[in-house]
């Protein structure tokens, strides 16, 4: 522990509550009641018999990450921020109950990501894109389909779901897979 370390660590913490926390917080109150006004003169228009309950509209999107729900080594504070925006949007569900919030929960997604990552190591090397996880395509097929359903909170893949729940009644196996998945013995 320095000072420069802490220094470094608040810099990187304030980055990602900027990003992660702050930036769907400012995006949910500048689009929420506007969505909740969009939802009131949709049910005027509909004057015939047509069941409201299709109309998935308006909604309010979270891509969130499944590590706001499954701790991992060495994603500490985006993953502490990421959870702090689901429970932010969680709650304005429960708040705002005419506008749908989908939360989607993916797991690793393939690309640069990290990359551009606040609390990477400064390099003059670019790094090279993750071929492993997710395709960024397929997150973004099904984030649509997940609005366009009306669903609350999407697992992908759904068997990440499981290891949220393995979590709660084993966490010291699911501590020990992520340290092996992390290279952090």
């Amino acid at each position: 522990t320095t000072v420069e370390g802490i220094q470094n660590t608040s810099r990187v913490a304030l980055a990602a509550i900027q990003g992660n926390y702050i930036g769907p917080l400012v995006a949910a109150t500048t689009f929420v009641r506007h969505t909740a006004l969009a939802r009131r003169s949709l049910q005027l228009s509909f004057v015939d018999s047509y069941s409201l309950r299709h109309v998935t509209f308006p909604f309010n999107l979270l891509v969130n990450s499944v590590a706001s729900l499954i701790p991992a080594p060495t994603r500490t504070i985006y993953a502490s921020t990421k959870s702090a925006s689901l429970l932010l949007y969680q709650a304005l569900s429960i708040e705002h109950p005419q506008v749908n919030f989908t939360h989607l929960l993916p797991a690793t997604v393939q690309g640069d990501f990290r990359a551009s990552a606040v609390d990477g190591e400064s390099s003059t090397e670019p790094s090279a894109p993750n071929k492993v996880g997710l395709e960024p395509g397929k997150v973004a097929e099904r984030a649509v389909r997940a609005i366009d359903e009306g669903e609350k909170v999407v697992w992908m893949p759904l068997m990440m779901r499981f290891g949220h729940l393995l979590y709660w009644f084993w966490p010291s196996f699911v501590e020990r897979k992520a340290r092996k998945k992390y290279h952090f013995e």
